[in-house]
């Protein structure tokens, strides 16, 4: 996961240093797997481009005359919207990690 992506994100934490922030996000990342008691990033950006074209294929096969031309970009569509999806999701889950190491320091 790349966490300078996050800097300046999080209001709880945009008035410190950079350096510091990196450092909470850090820390807010392992609190976020070992809350979850698994790697939750790998498993959410492996899961949910899966999740996603399966639904497309699924869909698509319920229209029975679908060619390989609309499934291609029912495909491609469904991947740039899970990749929304994987960061909304692990945004939560970092928040949260992060509200915990925040927590603990307090």
């Amino acid at each position: 996961m790349n966490i300078k992506a996050y800097i300046d994100f999080f209001s709880e934490i945009a008035d410190l240093e950079r350096s510091q922030q990196f450092t909470l996000l850090e820390r807010a990342e392992v609190e976020a797997n070992r809350q979850c008691k698994l790697p939750i990033f790998k498993a959410i950006a492996v899961v949910t481009p899966i999740i996603m074209s399966l639904m497309v294929i699924a869909v698509a096969f319920s229209w029975q005359d679908v060619s390989s031309l609309v499934l291609f970009i029912l495909i491609v569509g469904a991947l740039l919207i899970s990749r929304l999806i994987v960061s909304e999701l692990n945004a939560r889950v970092l928040h949260k990690g992060l509200l915990a190491v925040l927590n603990a320091n307090n």
